[in-house]
């Protein structure tokens, strides 16, 4: 996760998750159909959970 001041871009906070042994950080989530949750990382990927 990546939290941002809306005033001033700085970024206030950052979560590094692990997938597949390579730390990464989420940009986006969206929900998907069928409850899956869709994760964008900062390294251009998508993941899927659910």
């Amino acid at each position: 996760m990546t939290a941002l001041d809306a005033a001033t871009g700085v970024v206030l906070r950052q979560t590094t998750l692990t997938v597949g042994g390579v730390p990464t950080c989420a940009l986006s989530l969206a929900v998907a159909p069928r409850g899956r949750l869709l994760v964008g990382t900062v390294d251009g990927r998508v993941l899927e959970y659910g």
